[in-house]
């Protein structure tokens, strides 16, 4: 039976019961924490995409932003060192906001042929989401009468569901993933919260790519490069811009890491087939001086990786953590000294990745003692050959169609086209 009140003689209806609100604030305990194991930052790129967390890519018009981010997708979906960082291997999802299934193909393809990556393994591992079709947006404000109201869209919903089990996550841009007003702090927090999320749900790096205004794109603005409100700067753990330099170099800085030291900067250039690629492997002749010494180094992990077979250890083929390839190779004598320890790590990774190019090492999948799915680099008895990529090899890319917000690529490649 409903009770009723009296105020002032008057019966008076109760009053709804009040939900209760989630709290907003959480006290950590602190028992034992100059002693507890906290778990560490993991990398997908080595020192610049931390897992878990949102890394802003910010570049003018042009500059090569989003050619930037396939580079990374791709080298992230084959397991291939970038700029002599190792690279986490993993599932990648591109969502192109900005350009077609077409052009996102085409640059695609560039960037494989001109690294000379996996093709195996980048249609496995990579999926491009094309949200330029429809309206794909990720986050809208909603004002009514005078209250506004931050909200995911469907689209983004979407894009949780292709983005579970993801290590790298880029999405292209954040003018066209937010429909909102940049310089509203409140609203650009919340957006770059919610991206945390995706992050957090797939302990997956996730890459905003951003405009900064021209001033900075040319000269830079003492790590302050980016157009819009101070959220954007401050929601990011991890902030990364490409600045034009003088002599037709664009240089990918590291301007912010929450989470540990900058990374050293990496000159880039635009190749002859329109490929960003890293400025020394660009534009470093090969001399004779170069083939005898990375032909030395494939010997001596050739050898090391026959002498861990012939000892009956499998080696793990990560590159990053206490166990690398690199770390377990070096128990064995036949490693040369010179790609030993941190000195040795690039020019070792360098070595692995022309020997499973070749085809004279691989990585093979195999379940260890625990009954776990891991990966191992083995020897190979193929000989001393790398067979050219041919565009009609590849086939499509992408997979089957989500909504009319947000569709996988399945392009063929076609004309021209302009950086982004």
């Amino acid at each position: 039976m409903t009770t009723f009140t009296k105020v002032s003689g008057l019966a008076t209806r109760p009053h709804p019961p009040q939900k209760e609100l989630p709290a907003a604030l959480a006290v950590v305990n602190l028992r034992d924490f100059a002693i507890v194991d906290l778990p560490r930052i993991e990398y997908v790129i080595e020192g610049m995409l931390p897992r878990g967390y949102v890394t802003l890519l910010g570049g003018h018009g042009g500059a090569g932003k989003s050619f930037l981010g396939l580079v990374l997708l791709a080298h992230v979906a084959s397991g291939q060192s970038w700029a002599g960082l190792n690279v986490a291997q993993g599932r990648a999802v591109y969502i192109s906001l900005e350009d077609s299934a077409n052009v996102v193909v085409r640059r695609l393809r560039k960037i494989a042929e001109t690294y000379r990556l996996d093709i195996g393994a980048i249609e496995l591992n990579l999926v491009v989401v094309d949200g330029t079709i429809s309206d794909g947006v990720l986050a809208t404000v909603i004002d009514s009468y005078g209250a506004k109201a931050f909200t995911p869209t469907a689209a983004f919903e979407e894009l949780r569901k292709v983005c579970v089990g993801a290590s790298l996550i880029v999405i292209d841009n954040a003018s066209d993933a937010f429909d909102g007003n940049e310089n509203d702090r409140r609203s650009v927090r919340a957006f770059m919260r919610l991206l945390a999320r995706l992050a957090r749900e797939n302990d997956a790096a996730v890459v905003l790519l951003a405009h900064i205004d021209k001033h900075a794109a040319k000269y830079g603005a003492a790590g302050n490069t980016y157009s819009g409100s101070t959220a954007w700067h401050n929601s990011a753990r991890s902030r990364l811009a490409l600045i034009a330099g003088h002599d037709g170099t664009i240089e990918l800085r590291h301007e912010k890491n929450n989470h540990g030291k900058l990374a050293a900067p990496v000159e880039l250039r635009w190749n002859a087939d329109g490929v960003l690629v890293p400025g020394m492997a660009s534009t470093r002749a090969t001399t004779g001086r170069d083939v005898v010494r990375d032909a030395t180094d494939d010997a001596g992990v050739l050898a090391a990786l026959r002498a861990a077979q012939i000892a009956g250890q499998d080696v793990i083929a990560n590159r990053m953590g206490s166990n690398t390839a690199q770390i377990m190779l070096s128990t064995f004598a036949d490693l040369p000294e010179v790609l030993r320890g941190s000195r040795g790590r690039n020019r070792f990774w360098a070595a692995v990745d022309r020997l499973t190019k070749d085809k004279r090492a691989a990585l093979e999948q195999f379940q260890n003692s625990n009954r776990k799915s891991r990966t191992r680099l083995v020897l190979t008895s193929a000989p001393h050959s790398t067979p050219p990529y041919t565009p009609s090899e590849s086939g499509a890319l992408g997979c089957a169609p989500l909504s009319p917000a947000l569709h996988s690529t399945a392009a063929q490649s076609g004309a021209g086209e302009v950086h982004r």
